[in-house]
């Protein structure tokens, strides 16, 4: 494997290290967000749990009383005539559906209430989780491996190549040296 890098720009390498720092921001910020969003959805149904319970008990003495003048009109009157009794009927009927009403709502909210953290746990807080550590330990991790690499390359790029002296050019080369001769013993 080629383990030699083809870098043209330390500067897009600045800007991939700016990026990358600014994801790292955006997405714990966008976690603490979504951990919020989650915990005012939790509390939503708690307030919402407690205001139908409050109707329940309403709508509960609105039946009691819409049954209670019922059971007043009934009564036959002096004349001997039972009295009309559509409207108290009615009334009735009404109370006993708002209360109804008032009960699906406690249940549906109570399966909300249990539904939610299921959904929570199965859904969001494993990915939420890995996400969140690799902000924190891997991510810093790798910016500082790219932050050196960056400034060893801009070490690199700041050297200098040594320098020889150059032959003059107005020099005259140099003689060879004189060819060993022969002697004659």
């Amino acid at each position: 494997m080629n383990d030699t890098a083809d870098v043209r720009s330390i500067e897009a390498l600045r800007e991939m290290h700016a990026a990358v720092c600014k994801f790292r921001t955006e997405a714990a910020d966008g976690l603490a967000s979504a951990e919020l969003s989650i915990r005012r959805a939790g509390d939503y149904l708690v307030e919402k749990l407690q205001f139908w319970q409050a109707a329940i008990r309403k709508c509960e003495e609105e039946v009691f009383q819409a049954k209670q003048e019922l059971k007043q009109r009934q009564y036959v009157g002096f004349d001997g005539r039972v009295p009309d009794c559509t409207v108290q009927e009615q009334n009735l009927k009404r109370a006993q559906g708002r209360l109804r009403y008032a009960q699906e709502k406690v249940e549906t909210v109570r399966r909300w209430m249990t539904k939610l953290p299921n959904h929570v746990s199965e859904v969001y807080a494993g990915p939420a989780r890995h996400l969140g550590a690799t902000l924190e330990s891997e991510l810093p991790r790798a910016l500082a491996i790219l932050e050196r690499r960056i400034m060893a390359l801009e070490a690199y790029t700041a050297l200098t190549a040594p320098t020889t002296p150059a032959p003059a050019a107005t020099e005259a080369p140099a003689a060879p040296p004189p060819a060993p001769t022969e002697s004659t013993s």
